[in-house]
């Protein structure tokens, strides 16, 4: 059940947030609040995957990377946003482009990412699992 409601608020915030930079007057309104409302609602189903897809050990150095390679992204779309603005007619549909990066990730949400409600931490990551006493 995580992954749908990751996937489509994730979806939605590429969606409206494109409207929004495409758009004047109350629309313009209209899609920025409903982008950022449907957008932090998949907040929580994507920050439980956090602790449930890396041990114990490895997570603060996936975590490490997970934040460099969002900051890379963050990055990489306001350099290309910046030099598709002149190409595309305007900063609206150059930043309508790369919106298509969230409609990736969702994307990679649906396809890749495990479902794991409803499963106990150490099934999900055996290494976790302490050893039993004999």
């Amino acid at each position: 059940m995580r992954r749908p409601v990751a996937a489509s608020g994730c979806t939605a915030s590429a969606v409206l947030t494109a409207a929004f930079f495409l758009s004047d007057g109350l629309g313009l309104w209209f899609f920025a609040l409903s982008g950022t409302i449907l957008g932090a609602l998949a907040v929580p189903a994507f920050k439980v995957y956090e602790p449930e897809m890396f041990p114990t050990r490895l997570r603060s150095r996936a975590n490490g990377i997970i934040t460099a390679v969002t900051l890379g992204g963050s990055v990489t779309g306001l350099v290309v946003t910046g030099l598709l603005t002149e190409p595309s007619g305007g900063l609206g549909r150059a930043l309508a482009v790369v919106c298509v990066g969230g409609l990736a990730a969702s994307l990679l949400i649906l396809l890749r990412f495990p479902e794991t409600a409803r499963e106990e931490l150490e099934d999900i990551n055996p290494a976790d699992r302490r050893a039993s006493p004999e």
